[in-house]
């Protein structure tokens, strides 16, 4: 978590430090940016879902072994 709000504080820092640059961005440049954001949040989303499902089955295991040893 430290290095995390660190990384922040230097990101923000670094870029609040920047002079104009008078440079051109294409338009292409914004939709390349949108789809950067977008696949991170859907590797993000699809990355805790499965973590999410792992945690799920590892518990029902134990209700099924459960379930089957109180049946026996």
């Amino acid at each position: 978590m430290k290095l995390l709000h660190l990384t922040y504080i230097i990101t923000v820092f670094y870029f609040s430090l920047q002079t104009l640059a008078h440079a051109y961005i294409e338009p292409g440049t914004f939709s390349m940016i949108i789809s950067f954001i977008v696949a991170i949040i859907a590797s993000i989303t699809f990355f805790i879902k499965d973590i999410f499902y792992k945690i799920k089955k590892f518990f029902s295991k134990k209700k099924d072994e459960e379930k089957e040893n109180s049946n026996n």
